[in-house]
């Protein structure tokens, strides 16, 4: 799989890196009883994917909850305008470790943690692995929450915080070929995810895609 399908499905596949154990925190943005409990079988969350070069809908995504373990949460992505289904699996922060083609170690790294507040930073260092044909990319990670916004969508209107994070990924057979993505995510507590998400991605030091997800609909198990 080429490193451009990579981030693709980095940044659209993915998408459930907004974490559902938020607790209150300082600046007065407070998760319910519902997030505080964790998520459940059942639990959905549908984006619509808009391409911002071309001004165009591109496709309807859906995640669900199939099943939460002790120590996984196992989340199904079904994108409208592609067959099939997308398996991946989380630990309980929403850390991507496996999503049926890559799996990463420790994890991708684009968690939101327990407690958010304006200027809070994180950082990690991983590696995805290509479970079909052996390519290793070596990723760093740095997010800071940049503030709070309410924003309006299909799905209503949110109180958020936003995150800005910034992940550099180098190809370790050929570190001329990397990767710059750029993730502004706009998470709602009351949502336990996010509900904005733009995201641009540049290979080699040229733009390849320029996206936003927006959530339009979403229901959580009582």
């Amino acid at each position: 799989m080429s490193l451009k399908r990579h981030i693709i499905l980095f940044v659209i596949a993915i998408c459930c890196s907004s974490q559902l154990f938020a607790q209150p925190s300082a600046d007065g943005l407070q998760s319910g009883n519902a997030e505080l409990e964790g998520p459940k079988q059942g639990d959905r969350w549908t984006y619509e994917l808009h391409d911002n070069i071309t001004d165009e809908q591109k496709d309807t995504i859906t995640y669900t909850v199939v099943e939460v373990t002790g120590k996984e949460i196992v989340a199904r992505a079904n994108a409208r305008g592609q067959r099939g289904q997308q398996t991946i699996v989380f630990d309980h922060n929403w850390n991507r470790i496996d999503d049926m083609v890559w799996k990463f170690s420790p994890n991708d790294g684009e968690d939101v943690p327990k407690s958010l507040e304006p200027g809070k930073e994180w950082r990690l260092d991983s590696t995805a692995s290509n479970m079909t044909n052996g390519t290793i990319l070596r990723g760093s990670m740095g997010a800071r929450v940049t503030g709070k916004e309410t924003v309006t969508t299909k799905a209503g209107t949110f109180d958020t915080l936003k995150i800005d994070y910034k992940i550099r990924q180098i190809n370790t057979k050929d570190p001329t070929k990397s990767s710059e993505t750029t993730v502004n995510m706009l998470y709602a507590p009351t949502v336990n995810r996010w509900v904005q998400r733009h995201a641009i991605v540049r290979v080699e030091g040229r733009l390849r895609d320029d996206t936003t997800l927006e959530l339009v609909d979403y229901s959580r198990k009582p």
